[in-house]
């Protein structure tokens, strides 16, 4: 574990996050390397990870965790402030302003921005733009902090907030499932684990209309378009965990909870449910408008003559036998 200032940012990845920066902790300059999420100039940082040896670079820190530490001293408020951090606002005038307000300066800048027109070189305009770039700064700082306590690595807290901004306290609060619709790189089951650690309870109905869309999700990597019913609902069932809750003792399902979530979701047309041979499949709605949508192209394919339906039948019929496969009408 390493501790100091971010002296400087050589390279930074603004799509995943991976950064080189170099952080001075008072008796030498260490080279990081890793996904940090946010992390400005100025920035006072606890760094944990494995030392490596470069053959071209030398010592380094491969970054696996981090931590930004908010700046209270004037030294750390006068670095992070100077840093380049906050455009428009260099070294100078940034000792000018620690100088006044010394460790009162973040609170003077948040809740008496007005204020630092005190200070020589300072406009009335310079004031607002400070104060803006600060406060948006803050809010992406302290997403990050809230975000780390559920387990959520730095480069997804970046892609979380970037999607939300600080809507994202009410989302984790309501609905974190909705993090896997919305948000690339989240899937059901990390946004299931997010859920246990906000204390949804495990049969919540936010996570078994989850539940249900993720059982036909994995279905498709199988090939499948739709479920029957009973599959679908019995495959959400066992990913859940919920069978010795949901499962009654003549085999069959406890399905009011169930079919509650169920309509809900057709309401909500994430789900299609059509008959098909007698039987009530249930599309996830993305796989049934693809599928209709290929068989009207299809249709407007279909400039054939008797002849070419001859051919193409013998070729079908050699082509089905050969495979094993059958295709329907």
């Amino acid at each position: 574990t390493v501790s100091g200032y971010v002296e400087n940012i050589t390279f930074r990845n603004e799509d995943n996050g991976f950064t080189v920066l170099t952080l001075s902790s008072g008796k030498e300059d260490i080279t990081c390397t890793g996904n940090f999420g946010y992390i400005g100039q100025g920035e006072y940082v606890e760094i944990e990870g494995e030392e490596v040896f470069h053959e071209i670079y030398g010592k380094q820190i491969k970054a696996t965790n981090y931590k930004i530490v908010p700046a209270t001293d004037e030294l750390s408020l006068k670095k992070y402030l100077g840093s380049g951090a906050i455009k428009g606002l260099g070294a100078v005038l940034a000792d000018r302003i620690v100088d006044k307000f010394g460790e009162d300066t973040f609170r003077i800048i948040e809740e008496e921005p007005e204020r630092l027109a005190e200070i020589r070189g300072i406009t009335t305009r310079k004031v607002m733009d400070i104060s803006t770039q600060l406060e948006e700064k803050k809010d992406m700082r302290d997403v990050m902090i809230f975000l780390q306590g559920y387990g959520i690595s730095p480069t997804l807290s970046t892609k979380i907030f970037n999607n939300y901004g600080t809507r994202v306290y009410d989302i984790i609060k309501t609905n974190p499932y909705q993090l896997a619709d919305d948000v690339t790189g989240i899937g059901f089951k990390t946004a299931d684990e997010i859920a246990r650690r906000a204390g949804v309870e495990v049969n919540a109905s936010v996570r078994i209309k989850s539940g249900m869309c993720y059982a036909l999700t994995e279905a498709s990597l199988s090939g499948h378009t739709y479920l029957p019913k009973e599959k679908m609902v019995e495959t959400t069932i066992n990913l859940l965990g919920l069978r010795d809750q949901y499962l009654n003792a003549d085999g069959t399902y406890n399905m009011e909870l169930l079919d509650n979530c169920f309509t809900e979701l057709v309401l909500e047309k994430k789900l299609i449910l059509k008959e098909i041979d007698d039987n009530q499949a249930v599309f996830l709605s993305t796989f049934y408008y693809t599928e209709l949508n290929i068989a009207r192209m299809l249709l407007e394919l279909n400039i054939s003559t008797p002849e070419d339906d001859y051919i193409l039948g013998v070729k079908m019929d050699t082509v089905e036998d050969m495979s094993g496969i059958h295709l329907d009408d």
